[in-house]
């Protein structure tokens, strides 16, 4: 099979369908269905709820990597508890160097046939990764899957939905 690529109009790349192919037998050396990222910066107000979520949701065939991106607050404090939990990781930035790098940083260790990306501040619903990663399986020419969300207070307060892409934003590209 040859690599081949097209190019879009607003400059990036796109595989051919051949290539999903090449992918998927790739993936299949992967020992887990699933890595996900969280990054961490000062969380420390809402790092516990969004934990006992994410723990909640992410599947057994998983592993949960986690970044500390140069955190002064007592988020790392609040991580430590479930350091010790299987197929965790963590890395320590040592300085704050921002998300693009610390989830670059994760994703390059990552082992999962699939990458998820969890903010420091979600709370993930229980069967989100499930649902996503079954979609990716059943539907093999789609790479990147992604949500809604609902937009709540520091006390659980319910302020709305956040839709995908929003209103006001260009479509069709």
């Amino acid at each position: 099979n040859s690599w081949s690529w097209s190019q879009t109009n607003i400059g990036s790349f796109t595989m051919e369908a051949d290539i999903t192919k090449i992918q998927v037998s790739i993936w299949k050396s992967y020992k887990l269905k699933l890595s996900i990222v969280c990054c961490f910066y000062n969380a420390e107000k809402y790092f516990e709820d969004s934990l006992k979520s994410l723990f909640m949701a992410a599947p057994k065939n998983s592993e949960i990597i986690f970044v500390n991106d140069g955190s002064t607050d007592n988020s790392s404090t609040i991580l430590k508890d479930f350091l010790g939990l299987p197929n965790v990781v963590f890395l320590d930035n040592g300085t704050n160097k921002a998300i693009a790098y610390s989830r670059n940083r994760a994703i390059s260790i990552a082992n999962g046939k699939y990458v998820a990306i969890h903010d420091a501040d979600d709370i993930s619903l229980v069967h989100r990764f499930d649902l996503q990663c079954n979609y990716l399986d059943q539907n093999q020419d789609v790479m990147v899957v992604g949500g809604h969300a609902i937009k709540i207070s520091v006390t659980g307060k319910f302020l709305g939905n956040m839709v995908y892409p929003p209103e006001n934003t260009a479509t069709g590209i």
